[in-house]
């Protein structure tokens, strides 16, 4: 039978993987780092985060493995994160903050970015403690800081494309500075930032492309933060 329809030898493989991971007899060699989580992923992919949980890590090596810095780790442990169900079971974890918190490092690569913002789209959509917990100060003071870089705005963009519409009564919790640009701040940009003029532009056809998604109050608030 295959790995994932056998718990006992998954027990067994996976801290085995785990183990190269964290060998520093391996070193640099990347290739062995991407086979070895090839491997894992295979397996992981067919199990539930709550399955994930019991039988093979605890949550502290799932962030154990958000703090190494290897991308394709990272990956896969962000793919396990989007799995929890419901999403509220990770509210209250270090989860939320750290996966902004990756999104404000210039170092992280695209699929990385992709993956997060996926991931914590999917959790908003599905839970409430987390939306409480994306507009609480500690959190707010990261997605600030990526308004405030330039170099990533594009990344908070994205995100908050998919986030506004989960926030059903609630938008009026995420601040607006958030996703509102000034016209004096547009007009610079215009001069010194070309692409990411375009970008923004690109963002706000999204947001008023999901007008229709949302409710009137919702509907309201984003066209008059606009004017």
């Amino acid at each position: 039978s295959s790995l994932y329809e056998n718990d006992e030898t998954a027990k067994n493989v996976l801290p085995v993987c785990l183990s190269i991971l964290r060998s520093e007899a391996i070193g640099d060699n990347e290739e062995i780092k991407l086979d070895t989580i090839k491997i894992m992923d295979s397996i992981l992919y067919h199990y539930s985060f709550e399955q994930i949980i019991n039988l093979f890590f605890n949550l502290q090596v799932l962030e154990e493995g958000l703090n190494i810095g290897n991308n394709s780790l990272r990956i896969l442990i962000t793919k396990i994160i989007k799995k929890s169900s419901p999403s509220d079971l990770i509210a209250n974890t270090i989860f939320l903050h750290k996966l902004i918190e990756l999104l404000n490092s210039d170092e992280i690569s695209i699929g990385l970015t992709n993956e997060i913002e996926k991931t914590v789209i999917k959790l908003c959509q599905d839970g409430e403690l987390i939306r409480r917990r994306l507009v609480s100060q500690e959190i707010l003071t990261l997605l600030f800081k990526l308004r405030t870089n330039y170099k990533l705005l594009p990344r908070l963009l994205d995100l908050l494309a998919g986030i506004i519409p989960t926030f059903q009564e609630n938008l009026i919790e995420l601040p607006k500075e958030l996703y509102i640009i000034p016209l004096d701040e547009f007009n610079k940009l215009a001069q010194d930032d070309v692409l990411l003029i375009t970008y923004i532009i690109s963002f706000y056809t999204k947001l008023i492309s999901i007008l229709n998604e949302l409710n009137k109050s919702q509907r309201d608030l984003i066209l008059n933060n606009i004017k």
